[in-house]
């Protein structure tokens, strides 16, 4: 059984400098990095913590906020500012202002702020994609000409005081260069200038591109597939929280493995895949959660068809299948682990065990039974790893596992006694005997805090749960059906519990062990479901929400929204999934662009009011642009293309591979979706 322990985080938020906390008054983060280097500028404006701190960190070690590298524990990141004298008096700094900014291909952080009467410009960027460096390019200008100006700035062990002297045009240019190293931790120069940043260009060049009529969603996406890229490591690690849990998970990852493709970054995206086969993969074929290997009981079966939805997903757009011949031992064993004797209902052929897709357990009154997750992502990889085996002319495996793909299908729709839908859509769970799982009831061995929802003396219900959306948003079933329609009915149950800011709890808030509050990774999961819907208004909502969140200026968001209660809990931290539900949003649903063995599909669902939409994305060896052009008027649409038209069928269009740069322009109705 789970150890309630590992729920309990020991690092206070309360304790020691304001900046080991994440949830500052006012905070932004904004995330820079290239796979050897890890950086985020902390601006907080609301007037806690330092106003514009650079933290920097190790990206192959997950870590709390106090234990970055820049941090000290005295003066928290003050020591990494810049502070400027004039004559000997200090400058008074303020007015901190930031944001990202593409110079060509290259993300770079700018942050401008005034000191006394002097304007500060500063540029924070890593310059090639190899080395563990980032720069700092500063300039400061309304000096007078050939003024002299002091500036000091630190690192943990190192400090930098220059005398500098303006140019005739009374500016000062200064550049720092912050290097990871395996001695000190950060070692901090000047440079000459700005080095050449061309290596790094040409990385952030295979950036998928998608500019829109809309600044809040052309910002919304690039900001997602910059973040997501950033931070991480070379080697594939990353944080599934950034600051909160300093763990992993193949679920987290394999998503994340999902977005980095769609944005174009497929080498990034083999080698988090590779690392979750080698490293995340027992030899039994069961899936690490939160970097620890669970009994057959307790571990989530979801994992095992998500990793292999992400391994079919990068094959199709990289057209790179040599992960999948290399390893292809280890992915049979992923894909049969969840059909194991000890998982079937011998009823109803479903997967039973005692855990939930929310990692809730039995000391949170989950009962063995049948979770819908534990079907639906089985049964979707099990189809992917089906094509993987024809592939590799393994038709004898790929026929058994398709047949067993289509029985569970069947159970989970159709089983008279079992069927994983009742009158409010997709349901969450049911017991051994087909009974509807409704409530759950804590263990007091379960450690929960006073102040959680699923501590309180109420009935704590299991439904509805977002987590029933995956089945609408990933076609499993129509999305005009009478189950995705009551399912999605159920889910704005979910939107404004316990709170009125917006956003979607990841369940019924009656039944969180953890703080009520709105989650965006959540949100989006249910944005998605309801793009397959053609509920474009639905979408529109998420997005403005969280545009709406104070967070939005980086695109850097919380896990959740609400009041933690740390400890037991760790504090909130910044979650990489999110960015990765932001690109499967914009790329898989609503630029409705698509690849599988037979070809590059394309239905877009343009949202109202966000006029043309250009996008161009890496398609295995070439580049594909797409131009979207909703026109007044039209009731069908029209298409100019290179490409080589393979079927049209109803609102979908179905593309041979391109073997050169392609282009694609479809005049749309203005409603936004394709119809022949």
């Amino acid at each position: 059984m789970i150890d309630p322990r590992e729920h309990i985080y020991h690092d206070d938020p309360a304790d020691g400098h304001p900046d080991v906390r994440t949830e500052l008054n006012g905070v932004n983060y904004f995330f820079t990095g290239n796979g050897h280097i890890l950086a985020a500028l902390q601006v907080a404006s609301g007037g806690e913590g330092t106003p514009a701190g650079l933290i920097i960190m190790d990206p192959d070690r997950p870590a709390m906020k106090r234990q970055a590298l820049t941090f000290d524990p005295g003066g928290g990141f003050g020591g990494t500012m810049l502070s400027l004298a004039l004559a000997g008096r200090v400058l008074v700094p303020s007015g901190w202002c930031a944001g990202r900014i593409m110079e060509g291909p290259l993300p770079v952080i700018h942050l401008t702020w005034q000191a006394g009467l002097l304007t500060v410009t500063e540029r924070l960027f890593c310059p090639d994609s190899g080395s563990p460096v980032l720069v700092r390019d500063i300039v400061i200008s309304g000096m007078e000409p050939r003024g002299a100006l002091s500036l000091c700035t630190a690192v943990p062990g190192t400090e930098i005081a220059s005398d500098l002297t303006a140019s005739e045009d009374g500016t000062v240019r200064l550049a720092l260069a912050y290097t990871l190293t395996p001695e000190i931790g950060v070692a901090l120069r000047t440079v000459p200038a700005a080095p050449d940043s061309s290596t790094a260009a040409a990385f952030w060049r295979r950036r998928t591109e998608i500019s829109t009529g809309s600044s809040m969603l052309n910002r919304l996406f690039r900001d997602s597939t910059v973040n997501l890229a950033s931070v991480v490591s070379a080697a594939g690690v990353v944080d599934a929280s950034i600051w909160q849990y300093c763990r992993e998970w193949v679920r987290d990852h394999s998503f994340m493995a999902v977005g980095l493709t769609l944005a174009g970054f497929h080498e990034k995206a083999r080698v988090l895949l590779a690392r979750l086969l080698h490293e995340f993969v027992s030899d039994e074929g069961d899936c690490v959660d939160s970097s620890e290997r669970r009994g057959s009981d307790e571990v989530e079966l979801d994992q095992n068809g998500a990793l292999l939805y992400a391994l079919h997903t990068h094959a199709c757009w990289s057209g790179d299948y040599s992960l999948i011949r290399d390893d292809w031992e280890t992915i049979k064993k992923v894909a049969d682990y969840p059909f194991r004797k000890e998982f079937i209902h011998p009823e109803s052929g479903l997967l039973c065990n005692t855990r939930d897709y929310w990692e809730r357990h039995a000391l949170h009154g989950i009962e063995r039974g049948i979770e819908l997750s534990y079907q639906f992502w089985p049964c979707l990889g099990l189809l992917r790893a089906a094509a993987f085996a024809r592939f590799l002319g393994e038709d004898t495996t790929a026929r058994r596992w398709q047949d067993r793909a289509g029985r569970l299908r069947s159970a989970i729709l159709e089983h008279p006694r079992y069927a994983m839908h009742d009158r409010r859509g997709f349901i969450k769970r049911r017991a051994p005997d087909g009974s509807v799982q409704e409530t759950i009831f804590p263990s007091p061995a379960a450690g929960l805090p006073p102040g959680v929802p699923l501590a309180a003396d109420i009935d704590h219900s299991l439904n509805p749960d977002t987590a029933s959306v995956f089945p609408i948003a990933l076609g499993f079933v129509d999305p005009g059906s009478l189950p995705a329609r009551r399912t999605m009915e159920q889910m704005e149950l979910l939107w404004n519990q316990m709170w009125t800011r917006g956003g979607h709890g990841r369940y019924n808030q009656t039944s969180e062990p953890d703080s009520a509050g709105p989650w965006p990774f959540a949100s989006l999961m249910v944005a998605r479901a309801a793009a397959e819907c053609g509920d474009l208004d639905n979408v529109l909502r998420t997005l403005r929400w969280l545009d709406g969140l104070p967070e939005a200026a980086s695109g850097s968001w919380f896990e959740m929204y609400g009041s933690r209660i740390a400890p037991p809990y760790p504090q909130n931290g910044i979650i990489p999934w999110t960015w990765a539900e932001l690109i499967m949003l914009f790329v898989f649903h609503l630029l409705g662009v698509r690849c599988s063995g037979d070809g590059i599909s394309v239905r877009p669902r343009l949202l109202p009011d966000t006029g043309p939409w250009r996008a161009a994305l890496r398609v295995r060896s070439a580049v594909l642009h797409i131009d979207l052009i909703p026109e007044t008027g039209r009731t069908s649409f029209d298409l100019r293309t290179d490409m080589t038209v393979v079927s049209r069928q109803r609102d979908e269009l179905l593309f041979a591979w391109p073997k050169r740069d392609s282009r694609l322009t479809l005049f749309l109705p203005a409603g936004g979706t394709a119809k022949k």
